[in-house]
C-alpha cells in the first residue's frame, strides 16, 4: 500500500513502561511460562463507533468496523538480551485496512558501562521513537483513550503505520544525573515497515528523542523525525510534557509535519491538552482538547474550504477494568471542523457541515 503525496495533500484536508533502567520491549499484561525466561502477551478488542455525520474508523453504514488484535513474545537469554516477535491485526476503516502484519521482531541487547548508566541497541523490525505514545499505541488498555490525539498522531489520515515501526536499528540509552532526575534518548535509523508515501518509496527514516525525567513525575521531551528523498522532504518535530501526581496526569504535545514535495508543501500545526484522573486501580477518567490545522502551497493554486483544513475537537470518557482481562473503554468527541476525516471513507465532504459528534466504545480481552 502506497500513501500518495497528492492524496495525503487531498484526501486527508490536502493532505508505560515509563523508562525502567533497560527499557525493555513493552510486555504489557505478561505471563511467565514454567520456564522462567519467556513471556507471552497478547489482547482482542472490538470497538463500536458512532458518528451523527461522517465516517471515522470506518463506515457510517458499520459501527462496528474497527478491531484491533495483538499477540506477541519475548524470550530472554544471556541475562542482558532478548528476542521479541509480534503480529498484529488491525481494522479501521480507509485509515488502516493492511489486516495481518508483524509489527515487531527485534534482538534487544543492553550493557551497563556505569552503575548510572544504560545503553542498548534493538535490531530488526523496531520502534520509530515519536513522542509519548508511539510505542504503547497497539492496545487500548496502553494508550489514555480509545483514539488517540489526532492533532499529533494523525491516525485518520493514514499516517498510522507510516510511523510505528520500520526495518533497521534503534539506540537507546539512560543516564541518572542524580537519585530523582535522569535523561533518556531513543534514536532510529529505519525504512517504512509496511507503507511508504510517493517520493519516499525505500527511504530512510531517522527519529529520535531526548527527554528529562525527574522524581518520575516530570516527563520532558524533545522528538525530531527526518526523511529524504530526491525532492521530497518529510520533517516532523514533536514537543512534549507530561506531570503526574496523586492520581492525575496532566499531558500536552505540540507537532509540526512539513512534506515538501514537486508538487508543493503540506504543513500541519497540532496541540492537545489532556487530564487523566485514576478514581481508583482499576477506573479512570479523561478529557481532551485537541487541535489541528492544515496548510497548503500547490504549485497549482487549489481552493479548499477552511473547515476541512483544521478541525478542534473536546472528548471526555473513561476506562474500566472489569476483570484482570477484560477492559471496557467509552468516550465522546465533539467535533468542529473536517481535518481529521479521511476523504477514501466521505465522500463529498466539501459540501457538508463542519460540526460533527461521535462516541466510541470498545471492549477488550488481555490474555
Amino acid at each position: 500500500m502506497c500513501v500518495s503525496l497528492i492524496r495525503l495533500a487531498w484526501m486527508s484536508s490536502l493532505m508505560a513502561l515509563s523508562a525502567t533502567a533497560a527499557e525493555r520491549p513493552p510486555v504489557y499484561e505478561t505471563f511467565k511460562t514454567p520456564y522462567g525466561n519467556v513471556y507471552g502477551w497478547g489482547s482482542a478488542a472490538q470497538g463500536f463507533v458512532f458518528t451523527d455525520r461522517y465516517s471515522f474508523f470506518g463506515s457510517e453504514d458499520d459501527a462496528f468496523n474497527y478491531r484491533e488484535i495483538s499477540l506477541g513474545g519475548q524470550y530472554e537469554f544471556l541475562d542482558r538480551y532478548s528476542v521479541t516477535l509480534q503480529g498484529e491485526y488491525r481494522d479501521a476503516g480507509e485509515s488502516d485496512n493492511l489486516g495481518l502484519r508483524l509489527s515487531q521482531a527485534f534482538v534487544d541487547g543492553y550493557m551497563s558501562p556505569r552503575p548510572d548508566t544504560i545503553l542498548g541497541v534493538n535490531l530488526g523490525r523496531v520502534e520509530i521513537p515519536l513522542g509519548f505514545y508511539n510505542r504503547t499505541r497497539d492496545r487500548v488498555d496502553t494508550r489514555p483513550s480509545i483514539v488517540l490525539p489526532q492533532s499529533v498522531y494523525l491516525e485518520g489520515l493514514g499516517l498510522r503505520d507510516i510511523l510505528l515501526t520500520g526495518d533497521g536499528g534503534m539506540f537507546y540509552g539512560l543516564h541518572e544525573i542524580n537519585k530523582r532526575s535522569r535523561i533518556e534518548s531513543k534514536m532510529a535509523m529505519a525504512r517504512s515497515s509496511f507503507v511508504s508515501v510517493d517520493g519516499l518509496e525505500d527511504a530512510w527514516i531517522f527519529s529520535g528523542w531526548t527527554g528529562y525525567v525527574w522524581d518520575d513525575k516530570l516527563s520532558l521531551r524533545l522528538t525530531l523525525l527526518l526523511s529524504e528523498k530526491d525532492d521530497t522532504k518529510l520533517t516532523f518535530p514533536v514537543l512534549s510534557a507530561q506531570y503526574k501526581s496523586d492520581g492525575w496526569t496532566l499531558t500536552s504535545e505540540w507537532g509540526n509535519l512539513k512534506l515538501d514535495a514537486p508538487f508543493g508543501r503540506v504543513e500541519t500545526d497540532g496541540i492537545y491538552g489532556q487530564v487523566e484522573y485514576a478514581v481508583t486501580g482499576n477506573f479512570s477518567l479523561f478529557g481532551r482538547y485537541d487541535y489541528l490545522k492544515f496548510g497548503v502551497d500547490t504549485v497549482v493554486p487549489i481552493e479548499i474550504s477552511d473547515d476541512r483544513l483544521r478541525a478542534q475537537s473536546l472528548a471526555f470518557g473513561f476506562g474500566y477494568d472489569i476483570t484482570k482481562h477484560f477492559r471496557l473503554n467509552a468516550e465522546y468527541h465533539l467535533m468542529d471542523g473536517k481535518a481529521y476525516l479521511n476523504d477514501a471513507e466521505n465522500p463529498g465532504l466539501d459540501a457538508g457541515p463542519e460540526d460533527w459528534n461521535m462516541l466510541v466504545i470498545m471492549g477488550s480481552v488481555r490474555f
